[in-house]
């Protein structure tokens, strides 16, 4: 049980600190300094170190997980935020920023937007309130074959899997993010799969040899 107290230094002067004392990914006891001087704010901070550690612990602890305890953890120790939009704001300002450039035309900003709607619908309701770094190549893929399910045609699907690409572009330059999700394996629903393969249609082993319908070159 995640617990919190205060050592002396080598003078004999004890630290202003609470050290927090926890159960660590391994299952060993970590000390680990907060750097707050209120034992109650301190208390709470070991306590979420300590179930993140189980998270850890029990394989549960995955990116999007890791971003938002991180989150909470600024707010707590700082009051501070990470500087981060989350998928939703980004996308809306993206395409607020086109109307505003005036560039693109209007008929393409409507097809833009039930678009990327569309994608921030179908992230985990987690992921959406998630910084944009968050984002993986699975959820793109996922997104990718959503499109297909609901009906829309190869060249439909991938004409939205290009506008994202161009959205996680943009966040790419501007330091957003690091590396561009929609760029990262993502396989083109005008390839056709193997034969006899039944696993959903991306790069997974099996289905690693494509090749193009007869015609397309």
């Amino acid at each position: 049980m995640a617990s919190v107290y205060r050592k002396a230094g080598a003078s004999g002067k004890v630290s202003p600190y609470w050290q927090a004392k926890f159960a660590g990914p391994d299952g060993r006891p970590v000390s680990k300094t907060t750097e707050l001087t209120d034992r109650k704010a301190a208390l709470a901070l070991a306590r979420e170190w300590e179930k993140a550690a189980s998270s850890a612990r029990q394989g549960m602890l995955s990116q999007a997980a890791s971003m938002e305890l991180l989150d909470r953890w600024m707010q707590m120790t700082t009051g501070e935020r990470f500087n981060v939009p989350t998928v939703e704001k980004y996308c809306q300002d993206w395409l607020e920023a086109k109307r505003n450039v005036g560039k693109t035309s209007a008929n393409t900003l409507v097809r833009y937007e039930p678009v990327l709607e569309r994608f921030v619908e179908s992230l985990p309701a987690i992921g959406r309130r998630l910084p944009m770094s968050c984002v993986t190549p699975i959820d793109i893929d996922r997104f990718l074959h959503a499109e297909k399910q609901g009906g829309r045609s190869n060249t439909t699907s991938n004409f939205s899997v290009r506008l994202l690409r161009g959205v996680f572009s943009t966040a790419r330059r501007k330091g957003v993010i690091m590396t561009n999700p929609a760029e990262a394996g993502i396989c083109s629903l005008n390839m056709r799969r193997i034969s006899g393969c039944h696993l959903p249609r991306t790069r997974c082993g099996r289905c690693c040899r494509w090749r193009r319908p007869s015609g397309t070159g």
